[in-house]
């Protein structure tokens, strides 16, 4: 989940227009276009990102298509997005899970246009708001300063980092989620920091988001 950064003060002092939604509406549409295996859903101020993945098996035909580096890589894009058309800052916040729609496309929109389904159903969804809860109240505790990105423990330990960079050196916060027993943790991080660190067998896809 991506979300904008100030935007009541900015609504108050009447610097967003309807051009600039409109800008910012035909940029999200041009990185979703060059994202086809992730589901980009724009609602109020804030940004729903979705990918389904598989776990391949050499005795089966299932391929392995688990890439969480790629979101890391489009909130990249999308903050540039947003500071370029509304002059705004994100920040995002990560899970990653089961999913109970088995072999459904990564979106159903009815045949009417009015009912769109975002074919997911269980934990990640729930931990978004857990983790966004938890990160609101710490932040207001002074418990850890604003980041860029707040990563559930299971994303951020599946992401494929260079050997030398000690990950678990980063501090994590505790978090309430959803339909689990155990007590759950959050890492808080810089987006450019993890980009930095990334294996370098990570490929970024890049695509020019700010053309007319």
């Amino acid at each position: 989940m991506v979300d904008a950064i100030g935007v009541k003060a900015a609504l108050q002092n009447g610097t967003l227009s309807r051009e600039k939604l409109v800008l910012l509406r035909e940029a999200i549409d041009r990185l979703a276009e060059s994202h086809s295996e992730v589901c980009f859903v724009s609602f109020a101020d804030s940004l729903l990102i979705k990918s389904n993945w598989t776990v391949g098996h050499f005795r089966s035909d299932v391929s392995y298509t688990y890439n969480p580096e790629v979101f890391v890589h489009i909130i990249k894009e999308l903050q540039a997005v947003y500071r370029e058309v509304l002059g705004l800052d994100v920040y995002a916040i990560l899970t990653q899970g089961t999913n109970e729609y088995y072999e459904d496309s990564l979106v159903h929109i009815s045949s009417g246009k009015n009912h769109v389904s975002l074919n997911s159903l269980g934990v990640p969804f729930a931990q978004l708001m857990a983790i966004d809860t938890s990160v609101r109240i710490a932040i207001r505790a002074e418990e850890h300063g604003r980041f860029e990105l707040y990563l559930d423990e299971h994303f951020y330990n599946s992401l494929r980092f260079r050997f030398e960079f000690n990950k678990q050196a980063r501090p994590k916060y505790t978090y309430s989620a959803p339909m689990m027993d155990a007590g759950s943790h959050y890492y808080c991080a810089q987006l450019q920091e993890v980009l930095d660190n990334f294996s370098p067998d990570v490929k970024s896809k890049r695509v020019d988001v700010h053309e007319c």
